[in-house]
């Protein structure tokens, strides 16, 4: 054979190899996608009871999950195991967070789910133009068989995520969020999980009664200023990212309402608040816990604030981009 010929069927072999590689990792992301919704309905659908940790800025924590769907609706219970005392119960119109160390009651009308059920969005798709997704083999959590799916960013403005999804019934049992350097920032895992055909109601009862706690209750949705126009917009966003929500808020400790934007590119979201503040009070730059990052800026008695589980240049680039909205 001739080296022509040998170079030409070289490299028609190396194209048929590329050929036959992107075929594979198109299908990996298909199944990926598909385990991704699998989890997405389960964690939503399927009645469970739990024990996880979760493993932030340097601190461990253990916590009890309940969570039940019926005809009914969704109800859940979270309580801490260590640690200071507080207890989370949810249902179909508010979330009661009752915290003993403060003598208090809190009642929201977001319905803000368990960090399980609420960590994809309902439509996974859309995720896939600013991020990667891969299957990484199977694992054991929890003594039950896990598949592992790798999310990955396409650009430095989002962390990554590596998850562990239970083979039979599809719930999450592990998710690492992941930074630019792909070092786990922060993680939850579930050392105990147990699916249900029914939740009785006992098991979702408070176990804190905070009978003659102060009680501290926002403002119903519908009836706060959710629709008042923005006072403030974001002319520069990163790739993705887009505002979900602005409202105006009363928030604990602070006088004055506080301005408040949600932007998500659907999966990381990221959280600004423009409130009136003194000089002396002012927090500015960039600051970052964990895997918490936060930019402030401070001008002419005003103070914005930009907060997500993000890298720093996505919320200093969204802190930069915030200017008074021409209304």
């Amino acid at each position: 054979m001739s080296d022509k010929r040998r170079f030409a069927l070289m490299g028609l072999l190396s194209g048929l190899l590329f050929s036959m590689a992107g075929v594979g990792w198109a299908a990996q992301a298909e199944e990926a996608q598909h385990l991704l919704e699998r989890m997405t309905q389960a964690a939503k659908n399927l009645n469970y009871k739990g024990t996880f940790v979760y493993n932030h800025q340097g601190k461990l924590e253990t916590m009890r999950l309940i969570h039940r769907a019926d005809e009914d609706g969704v109800q859940e219970r979270l309580y801490s195991l260590t640690g200071t005392p507080r207890e989370i119960i949810r249902d179909n119109e508010k979330v009661t967070c009752i915290l003993p160390e403060d003598q208090a009651v809190r009642i929201d009308w977001l319905q803000n789910g368990n960090p399980f059920s609420e960590l994809m969005p309902a439509d996974v798709a859309p995720l896939r133009e600013h991020y990667e997704f891969s299957l990484q083999g199977q694992d054991r959590i929890a003594d039950r068989v896990a598949k592992v799916v790798a999310i990955l960013p396409r650009d430095e403005y989002r962390y990554g995520y590596r998850l562990w999804m239970d083979v039979d019934n599809g719930l999450l049992l592990r998710s690492d969020l992941l930074n630019e350097s792909g070092e786990t920032v922060e993680q939850l895992l579930f050392t105990e999980l147990v699916v249900f055909d029914s939740i009785p109601d006992d098991w979702l009862k408070p176990g804190i009664a905070g009978d003659d706690f102060v009680l501290y209750q926002l403002e119903r949705k519908e009836n706060s200023s959710d629709t008042a126009k923005p006072g403030w917009q974001a002319a520069g966003l990163p790739p993705g990212f887009k505002l979900r929500e602005h409202r105006l808020r009363q928030l604990s400790g602070r006088q004055g309402s506080v301005e408040h934007f949600l932007y998500s590119d659907g999966l990381a979201t990221v959280s600004a608040y423009i409130e009136n503040a003194a000089p002396e009070q002012a927090f500015t730059g960039v600051s970052r816990v964990g895997a918490v990052s936060a930019f402030g800026r401070w001008e002419e008695g005003v103070q914005l604030t930009v907060v997500g589980e993000v890298p720093a240049r996505t919320v200093t680039r969204i802190g930069n981009s915030l200017n008074p909205a021409d209304n």
